[in-house]
């Protein structure tokens, strides 16, 4: 048991795979978060003919490449009680870093919002070819807010030049929004989203937030956003159904459903076969949904 009587949770990674975790002085975690840095490719997805001929020989020999691999290191917790679980790193975030460095040429010149950024893994991976804006918000709790700047301050040095991270604050169950805010939700294209279904009043607030920002008469927008979501099927067994359920992802499936009766959003699964850049294991419950008008 944690503080006041509330139940601990722990990410299941950190037994999982070795992240070279050392404890810090104020009883923090830095995790090491390794990944091979993507192959360099041209727009239409091709390898670039220069690294093609960096792999062959003068004889016309393939020479085996050397992956070049690179480390994000995150200060988190270890474990938390419910309420601070952004605190911690969970495979969702691994799994949105993978995709966006795998569409890295999709996405480099997109104004990225993300939303529950937690300890901001997934901002910072999608920093490292962004050429434009990354806003990691959360909600300002349990000093999360200044964890996910120093995290960004720790991995400077894998961030893009031309990219600019920043840190604000969006608590779900809030409907006063800084200015700063709504100005970074009218300029972003792509809205990413890891591991935030897992409580019921959470994914009330996550859906309703979904829906000011696809609202096309809130804020005076336009259609010009997309919104994708990482998380994780967890599968228990209930007496009231006797059958194995993934309660917190139906419920966010009803949830969705019932906002289409005001708005008319699509969703729909992504495709999951690109390759694994990050050290995890991917288990097959791992999904992205895709959400748009």
């Amino acid at each position: 048991m944690g503080e006041n009587g509330c139940l601990e949770v722990t990410s299941e990674i950190y037994t999982e795979t070795n992240f070279r975790s050392s404890k810090t002085k104020n009883g923090t975690t830095i995790s090491h978060f390794s990944f091979v840095y993507p192959v360099d490719h041209s727009d239409d997805g091709e390898v670039k003919d220069s690294l093609k001929q960096s792999i062959i020989d003068a004889d016309g020999d393939l020479i085996v490449e050397r992956r070049r691999r690179e480390v994000i290191q995150i200060e988190h917790q270890q474990s938390t009680n419910l309420l601070l679980v952004g605190l911690q790193v969970w495979r969702g975030a691994l799994l949105l870093a993978d995709f966006l460095l795998h569409n890295r040429w999709k996405f480099e010149s997109k104004h990225i919002l993300e939303l529950g950024s937690g300890v901001g893994l997934t901002s910072i991976a999608a920093g490292i070819f962004s050429k434009t804006d990354i806003v990691c918000t959360d909600i300002d709790l349990g000093g999360i807010l200044n964890v996910v700047k120093s995290n960004v301050e720790l991995n400077k040095r894998l961030i893009n030049n031309q990219a600019k991270v920043k840190v604000m604050e969006l608590d779900f169950k809030k409907s006063i929004w800084s200015d700063d805010l709504k100005n970074a939700v009218l300029k972003s294209n792509i809205i990413i989203a890891a591991d935030v279904i897992y409580d019921n009043s959470i994914t009330d607030g996550f859906v309703e937030t979904l829906e000011r920002i696809l609202n096309v008469n809130d804020l005076n927008r336009s259609k010009d956003k997309v919104v994708y979501i990482a998380l994780e099927k967890r599968y228990v067994f209930t007496l009231a159904d006797l059958d194995t359920m993934a309660p917190c992802y139906e419920y966010f499936l009803q949830r969705i459903n019932e906002a289409r009766k005001t708005i008319d959003w699509k969703l729909e699964p992504v495709d999951i076969d690109f390759p694994q850049y990050f050290d995890y294991e991917r288990s097959k419950e791992l999904i992205i949904m895709k959400l748009y008008v």
